[in-house]
C-alpha cells in the first residue's frame, strides 16, 4: 500500500494567495489531501481554497500553533506537509520534501527536517515538514525560524 500523504495549509486572510498555493499542491502531489486550516479569517480564504480543491477545516482560536495542534489531531496521513497559505514556499516542490521524507535520505550533508526523537521511524510514525529545499538551517540546530519539523508518533487517531 502507498504512504498516504496529507498538505495542511494554515490561513488568516489568505485570499490573494491561497488558491494558488492548493493549486501548486495538488499538481505536485496529486495523491495528497490538501486541508487548509482556516484560522479566524475574514475574508475570502474559505471561498478560493474551496474552488481551488482544498478540503477546509477551521480553528477559531487565533494562531498558527493552535492550527497545527488541531491538524495533527485531526489529520490522519503517513506524512503531514505544512506550508504557509501566503505562497511564501514554493509548493511546486513538495514533491522534492515528500520524497526525502520517505526515502530517509538527503543528498545533501545536512538534514532538510530536524527531528524531535532519536528513534527509528516506522509505519505508525508521522511526519511533518515546514521546510523548503534551499532554505533551512544547518543541522546543528533542530528547528530554526525558517524551516521546524517534527517526527511525531501516531496520536491514536485512526
Amino acid at each position: 500500500m502507498d504512504p498516504t500523504i496529507a498538505c495542511v495549509v494554515p490561513c488568516h486572510n489568505e485570499e490573494a494567495a491561497v488558491g494558488k498555493v492548493v493549486r501548486d499542491l495538488r499538481t505536485a502531489l496529486p495523491e495528497a489531501v490538501v486541508y487548509v486550516y482556516d484560522n479566524a479569517s475574514t475574508d475570502r480564504t474559505v471561498e478560493f481554497a474551496r474552488e481551488a480543491g482544498a478540503i477546509v477545516r477551521e480553528e477559531p482560536r487565533k494562531g498558527k500553533g493552535n492550527v497545527i495542534r488541531r491538524a495533527f489531531a485531526d489529520v490522519d496521513a503517513d506524512a503531514l506537509l505544512i506550508i504557509d497559505g501566503d505562497d511564501t514556499y514554493d509548493a511546486s516542490r513538495a514533491r522534492d520534501l515528500v520524497d526525502l521524507l520517505f526515502e530517509g535520505r538527503t543528498t545533501r550533508s545536512w538534514e532538510p527536517a530536524g527531528s524531535r526523537t532519536t528513534g527509528p521511524t516506522g509505519p505508525d510514525t508521522r511526519r511533518a515538514t515546514n521546510c523548503s529545499p534551499g532554505r533551512c538551517a544547518p543541522s546543528s540546530a533542530t528547528t530554526s525560524p525558517t524551516c521546524s519539523a517534527a517526527t511525531a508518533s501516531s496520536h491514536g487517531a485512526s
